[in-house]
C-alpha cells in the first residue's frame, strides 16, 4: 500500500520536474501547455500533501519506515510544486514579446478633421528603436484656416517652413520617401489614422503616386494597442507620462507632424515589449 501511494515520489526524482518546469516555463510557447502545466503543478502538490498527511494519520511510525524515510522529501516535493504551480498562473496572460521590426511612424496635419492635409512628417527607426530616416513637409494652407488648426496647430509648427508650393508637390515627395522605406519587415504606424493619415495614402493613389498593392498591409495603428493594455486610445501622451517615457527633442510638441509620429512608434515599441 505504501508503495503504491509513495511510489511517485520514490521513482521520479525532484530534479526531473524541476527540469520539467523549468523547461517550459522560460521556453514553453502558448497559454494551452502552460495551463496545462498549472494543472499538474498544482494537482501534484496536492498528491503529495495527501501522502504528507497520510503519513501524518498513521501515528505509530515505527510501523512505516518507509514513510519516515520519505518524509523529508515529501515536504520538499509540496513545496516545489506548489513554488511552479505559483509561476505558472502569473504566466498565463503573458504575451511572449513579438520579434522587434523596423517602424515607418507617420502624421499629418490638415486644415480641420476634414480639410487638406497641409504638414506631414515621418520617421523610421531601425529594429532597436534608433532614428535612421526622417521626412517632413509643408505647404500653404489653401482657403480659411479652420480655428482650432490656428489656436492647436500652428504654434507647434513654426519651425516646419513650407518648403512646399501646394499639397500635389508635397505628396510627391512623401510617396518617393514612402516607396523607399517601405518595405515587408517595416511597421507602417499612425496614431488614430483615420481620417487623415488613410486620405493621404488614398489621395496618393488616386494621383497614380502609389500602386493598388503598395498602401500598407496592415497599417497599425497604436490606438488599438493602447486600449488593449487598458489604457486611454485617444492619447499616446499619457502613456507616455504615466510609463515616463521620451520621445525625443523637437521645436513642436503634440500637433507637430515629427513629434506626434514619434511619439506614437516608442509608444507603440514600449506596448510591443521591444
Amino acid at each position: 500500500m505504501e508503495e503504491i501511494i509513495f511510489g511517485l515520489t520514490k521513482w521520479i526524482p525532484i530534479s526531473f520536474y524541476n527540469v520539467l518546469f523549468f523547461t517550459v516555463f522560460f521556453f514553453g510557447q502558448g497559454r494551452r501547455i502552460k495551463f496545462v502545466l498549472v494543472t499538474l503543478a498544482f494537482a501534484g502538490s496536492a498528491v503529495y500533501a495527501m501522502k504528507f498527511g497520510y503519513y501524518l494519520g498513521h501515528g505509530n511510525k515505527l510501523l512505516y519506515p518507509f514513510v519516515i524515510e520519505q518524509e523529508p522529501k515529501l515536504v520538499l516535493y509540496i513545496i516545489t510544486f506548489f513554488f511552479w504551480g505559483i509561476l505558472f498562473v502569473t504566466q498565463l496572460n503573458y504575451r511572449q514579446p513579438s520579434k522587434p521590426q523596423k517602424v515607418f511612424s507617420f502624421d499629418a496635419e490638415t486644415n480641420g478633421l476634414w480639410g487638406q492635409p497641409f504638414a506631414i512628417g515621418a520617421i523610421i527607426y531601425n529594429e532597436e528603436g534608433v532614428e535612421t530616416a526622417r521626412f517632413v513637409g509643408r505647404c500653404p494652407i489653401v482657403g480659411e484656416v479652420d480655428r482650432w488648426v490656428e489656436e492647436n496647430v500652428l504654434p507647434q509648427i513654426i519651425d516646419i517652413s513650407e518648403s512646399y508650393e501646394n499639397y500635389e508637390a508635397l505628396l510627391v515627395d512623401f510617396a518617393q520617401f514612402y516607396l523607399t522605406h517601405q518595405k515587408d519587415d517595416v511597421d507602417v504606424l499612425v496614431h488614430m489614422g483615420y481620417v487623415i493619415e488613410a486620405r493621404i495614402f488614398r489621395d496618393m493613389h488616386d494621383r497614380g503616386l502609389i500602386g493598388d498593392w503598395q498602401a500598407p498591409y496592415p497599417l497599425h495603428d497604436v490606438s488599438g494597442n493602447l486600449q488593449a493594455a487598458g489604457e486611454d486610445p485617444t492619447s499616446v501622451g499619457k502613456y507616455l507620462a504615466k510609463k515616463r517615457l521620451n520621445a525625443g527633442s523637437f521645436a513642436g510638441g503634440f500637433h507637430n507632424p515629427l513629434y506626434d509620429c514619434a511619439a506614437a512608434a516608442v509608444a507603440y515599441r514600449h506596448l510591443q515589449g521591444w
